[in-house]
């Protein structure tokens, strides 16, 4: 490649077209942690799939405001299960995918190198071009909770809720996560509201105002009541018409089956698993589930994988998959999820058929 030498520096005094951006050594104006923030209409990111998704996502909000002129382009190899795959599945995405055979028809490949490079670590990801599987054990021995194909069987343009309804409520901090109110009847379970929207006091107005303008109201409505959840549970206790219906969810708290689960959070989020064997969700908004990983410790107990340790693989907060969550803090009742269901739906049709 040929070396380009810098003749001279300009200043322009008027407000240019364009603005050039070059990464000097020692020298991080207009850098946050190495990441570009000057606005711009055109974003190229190579290696895309390294970048982790907190990163990212500040990358994204480059070409914010830019409407049909923005360009986003990511290139790069699929290592992970992160935003690069989120945007691939996304149709709003042009996909141009390039894998080894397509190498070979244009002769950049030989047949002999690619028998030679097969014999290599990572030939799925490098020239298959293929994702990890959702039911790959990781380095940390987790495997996904909820596998790709079962999640989609489960989703549905529409699903009317049958039967109690509970809402939950996870709370947005700073930076990439959402602010989501999950619904969940004994059937199915649906998003109400999903903002990034870190200012706590307004997610309260909202969800007071949500309740309020339901024509069914939930019997219980689950906000986590440690951290940044907090506040909104205090404050949704003052409401004298909301009150009685706010439950406080500690997920680090010890589980009511203290011999199968590590705390509270594996349990919740093991009857999510249970219950999606009969319940539906509506909308296709529900892939972060598929974030969510488990193992069985030495002592037999279902540990899901923490928040920090998703951080480190450049998964965020799981947030819509936390609150669905939320909805299984405490049992409904003691029958099985699929009993529940059939009554229902017996309820629902005026069928009081006894052998169900």
């Amino acid at each position: 490649m040929a070396t380009e030498t810098i003749k001279f520096i300009k200043r322009l005094e008027d407000k240019p077209e364009f603005v050039y951006n070059l990464e000097i050594e020692d020298n991080e104006n207009y850098f946050i942690e190495n990441v570009l923030v000057h606005n711009s209409k055109v974003v190229i990111q190579d290696e895309s799939c390294l970048i982790p998704d907190p990163i990212e996502a500040t990358v994204f909000r480059m070409i914010a405001g830019k409407g049909e002129d923005a360009f986003y382009c990511k290139i790069g190899n699929p290592f992970y299960r992160n935003h690069f795959m989120r945007s691939f599945r996304d149709e709003k995405y042009h996909k141009i995918f390039i894998d080894y055979q397509q190498g070979i028809k244009e002769g950049r490949y030989s047949q002999e190198f690619i028998d030679e490079a097969r014999t290599k670590p990572y030939f799925d990801v490098l020239f298959e071009c293929k994702f990890p599987k959702a039911d790959a054990i990781d380095a940390s021995g987790y495997s996904t909770l909820i596998g790709e194909d079962f999640l989609y069987s489960r989703m549905r343009e529409s699903v009317p809720m049958l039967g109690e309804l509970r809402w939950a409520c996870d709370v947005a901090g700073e930076g990439s996560n959402y602010s989501v109110i999950v619904e969940r009847g004994r059937n199915g379970a649906r998003i109400l509201y999903k903002e990034n929207n870190p200012d706590t006091m307004n997610f309260v107005g909202i969800i007071a105002d949500m309740y309020r303008k339901a024509e069914v109201k939930p019997q219980r409505i689950y906000i986590d009541k440690v951290g940044i959840g907090k506040p909104v549970f205090d404050r949704l206790r003052e409401f004298p018409e909301i009150s009685a219906r706010i439950y406080g969810v500690m997920a680090g708290e010890a589980p009511q089956d203290q011999i199968s689960f590590f705390n509270r959070r594996a349990e919740m989020f093991w009857r999510e698993k249970e219950w999606l064997s009969a319940g539906e969700l509506e909308g296709k908004d529900w892939l972060d589930l598929l974030d969510v990983k488990y193992k069985i410790q030495s002592d037999r107990k279902v540990k899901i994988k923490s928040k920090d340790e998703m951080l480190k693989d450049g998964i965020v907060s799981p947030d819509v998959a936390d609150a669905l969550s939320f909805t299984f803090y405490d049992r409904e009742d003691e029958r099985s999820v699929l009993y529940q269901w059939g009554k229902a739906l017996e309820e629902q049709e005026g069928d009081k058929n006894p052998a169900l």
